[in-house]
């Protein structure tokens, strides 16, 4: 999953001119386990809930079980209802 995101988002960094200690940073934290107790806190409301739930939908190609699971675990904590994750996965399409 990391070299699907990671590729294109380091090759940007590099356009943007970002240092190599910050590339290196920015590599090893996407390669952290995602926090999703940290992320749920750090939520305000339901709005910005559902774009940071679609965000991590969009952001992964859903193919493997820890992606699947992730994903639950994150709608869990942060309070999105089985509907609304229905409704952004077909939105997103990505059964």
């Amino acid at each position: 999953m990391l070299g699907k995101v990671a590729g294109p988002m380091l090759g940007k960094m590099q356009e943007d001119g970002v240092t190599e200690d910050e590339r290196q940073f920015v590599l090893a934290e996407m390669q952290k386990p995602m926090e999703t107790d940290a992320i749920a806190r750090a939520v305000p409301n339901q709005q910005v809930a559902a774009q940071i739930y679609t965000a991590s939908l969009m952001a992964i190609q859903v193919d493997t079980d820890a992606e699947r699971r992730y994903l639950q675990e994150l709608a869990g904590k942060l309070g999105v209802n089985g509907h609304a994750v229905a409704y952004f996965h077909q939105a997103v399409g990505v059964g």
